[in-house]
C-alpha cells in the first residue's frame, strides 16, 4: 500500500512526522453502515492511498523473526519497550450512552478501535475493542489485553493463570487491564469470558478467561460481551438523513448556523430520549451526530446530555480546558500514538485497472489523473526508506472543542468516517475534490471554534 512517510527528528514535536492513520481506525458507527457502490468504494480507496496512508512494516521496534515482549514499567503494560496507549472519548452515536476505545501499542500496525464501547460497569465491567484479546499466540507470540472497570479484582485463565489489573497510559480514573503473554507455538486457544461452551467443544486446550470482583465472586457476562463485540444494553430509537432531505420531524435535537460556506450534509439523530437507569457517575447519552462541511474540511457536530438523567446539567467532558479568549468554550486535545516501525515493500501499492476505471468515470480524468500522480509519489518516497527505521503516528482520539448550553454539551470534532468510510455521504463529499484531501483527523482548531461559535440548539426535547 503506498505511503507517505516523513523524516522525524523530534519525536515529541507536534508536526514531526505526523501521518494520520486512516486504516487501522476500525470504528463502528451505528448509523453509518449503508454500502456503497463499488465506483465509490474504489474512489475512497484512492482517497486513502492518497492522502491517509497506510504502510507495511513491523511494528514497535520488533524485527522480523523476534518474539513480542511483554514488560510492566512502574505498573504501565510496555510491549516490545514502547508504552501500550489508550484512547477514551465519549461517543457521538445518537441513542447510545458509549465510549469511542482506541488501544494502541499491543499489535502491530496501528490501532484497534470500537466506536459505541458501552461504559464499564460493576455488571459489565470489561468495554473497549477486545479483538486483540483472544485466539492463538501466533508466530511472534501474543500479547492478550483486555480493558475492565474497577469492579474488576482479578482475570482466571484455565490451564495459564491468575492477573490482576495493570495500569495503561490514557485510561480514565478507576480504569484498567489485564494483560498477560503466551509464546510463539504456545499450546491452547484463549477465550473471552461468558463465552458459550459450543465455541470450545472440540478445542484441544481452551483457555478461557473468568474474570472476580472485590468480593472473589466470578462476575458473568452476556455472550455477546464475551465474543467482542460492543455490548450496547441501552439504546433508544434513531433517525438518518442526508442531503437532500433534512432533519425528520421526530427528532428531539437540532442544530443550524448562518455561518457562509457551512452546509450540514447529513446526520443521525435520537427520536426517544431516556435515561439510562443503569449507569452510575458522569456518563454522557448523545441525541445528535450530524456531518459539516465546511473551508474543505469535514466536522462532526454533536449534543451529549447527562445520561442519568437528560434533562439536568451534564458533568464536566474529561481532559477539557477552557480555552483562552473564548470564555465558555473548551477544547480536548486530540491524543496520538507513536508507532515505530520498519519500512518493508509496499503490498498492492498502485489501484486496479478497475479501480482506476471507476475513477475516471466517477470524477473526470483530470482529477483522477492528479489522485494517480500522488499515489505514484507516495510510492516512489516509501520505495526510498525500504529498511529503515520510522514513526508513525496514530490518532487515538479526536480534538474536540465543546460549550455548554442549557443541559447540553455542543460539541464539534473533526470527522474521520465521512471520507474513509462508505456512507450516504460519500455521493456528496465526493463532488468536493478539496475535502478528499484533509488530513484524516486532523482539526483545524480556530475554524472549529468559528463554527461552534455559529452553531444554535434549535430543538431539543428530552421529556
Amino acid at each position: 500500500m503506498a505511503l507517505i512517510l516523513e523524516p522525524v527528528d523530534d519525536l515529541e514535536g507536534p508536526d514531526a512526522g505526523v501521518i494520520e492513520e486512516a486504516r487501522a481506525r476500525q470504528r463502528r458507527r451505528w448509523g453509518r453502515t449503508a454500502a456503497a457502490g463499488a465506483v465509490l468504494a474504489a474512489a475512497i480507496t484512492a482517497g486513502v492511498l492518497v492522502f491517509g496512508g497506510g504502510r507495511s512494516g513491523i511494528s514497535n521496534g520488533a524485527t522480523s523473526g523476534q518474539p513480542v515482549r511483554l514488560t510492566f514499567r512502574h505498573g504501565y503494560v510496555y510491549v516490545n519497550g514502547y508504552p501500550v496507549e489508550v484512547g477514551v472519548a465519549p461517543s457521538l452515536s445518537p441513542g447510545t450512552v458509549g465510549l469511542d476505545v482506541a488501544i494502541a501499542g499491543v499489535e502491530p500496525g496501528g490501532a484497534a478501535a470500537g466506536e459505541g464501547a458501552s461504559y464499564p460497569t460493576a455488571a459489565d465491567p470489561i468495554f473497549g475493542p477486545n479483538s486483540v484479546n483472544y485466539g492463538s499466540s501466533g508466530g511472534a507470540g501474543k500479547v492478550y489485553l483486555a480493558l475492565v472497570g474497577p469492579s474488576v479484582a482479578e482475570m482466571r485463565v484455565s490451564h495459564l493463570g491468575t492477573f490482576k489489573p495493570v495500569k495503561v497510559r490514557g485510561l480514565l480514573t478507576g480504569q484498567r487491564a489485564i494483560a498477560f503473554y503466551r509464546p510463539a507455538g504456545a499450546p491452547g486457544t484463549v477465550f473471552g469470558p461468558g463465552t458459550p461452551t459450543r465455541f470450545t467443544r472440540g478445542v484441544a486446550l481452551p483457555m478461557v478467561e473468568t474474570i472476580y470482583n472485590t468480593a472473589g465472586k466470578r462476575i458473568p457476562l452476556s455472550n455477546r460481551a464475551a465474543l467482542g463485540f460492543a455490548s450496547q444494553s441501552f439504546r433508544t430509537p434513531v433517525a438518518h438523513w442526508h442531503t437532500p432531505a433534512t432533519a425528520p420531524a421526530n427528532a428531539r435535537c437540532a442544530t443550524s448556523t448562518a455561518l457562509r460556506g457551512a452546509i450540514a450534509v447529513g446526520g443521525e439523530v435520537a427520536t426517544a430520549i431516556t435515561a439510562d437507569h443503569k449507569i452510575s457517575g458522569p456518563a454522557f447519552y448523545s441525541c445528535l451526530d450530524s456531518l459539516y462541511t465546511w473551508h474543505g474540511a469535514g466536522y462532526t457536530v454533536g449534543i451529549l446530555l447527562n445520561a442519568e438523567n437528560p434533562g439536568a446539567p451534564p458533568a464536566p467532558i474529561w481532559n477539557a480546558h477552557p480555552i483562552t479568549g473564548h470564555p465558555g468554550l473548551f477544547e480536548v486535545n486530540g491524543q496520538r500514538y507513536a508507532d515505530h516501525y520498519l519500512v518493508e515493500p509496499a503490498q498492492n501499492p498502485f489501484p486496479s485497472k478497475q479501480a482506476v476505471a471507476a475513477l475516471r468515470r466517477r470524477l473526470g480524468n483530470a482529477r483522477a489523473d492528479t489522485m494517480l500522480r500522488r499515489i505514484a509519489e507516495n510510492l516512489r518516497v516509501h520505495n526510498q526508506h525500504i529498511g529503515q527505521q520510522r514513526v508513525e503516528w496514530t490518532r487515538l482520539t479526536l480534538t474536540t472543542v465543546a460549550r455548554r448550553i442549557g443541559n447540553a454539551w455542543l460539541v464539534v470534532r473533526a470527522d474521520n468516517d465521512a471520507v474513509i468510510n462508505p456512507s450516504p455521504y460519500i455521493g456528496r463529499l465526493l463532488e468536493a475534490p478539496t475535502l478528499l484531501a484533509t488530513q484524516y483527523g486532523t482539526l483545524n482548531v480556530a475554524h472549529a471554534i468559528q463554527l461552534l461559535d455559529s452553531l444554535r440548539i434549535t430543538r431539543l426535547v428530552t421529556g
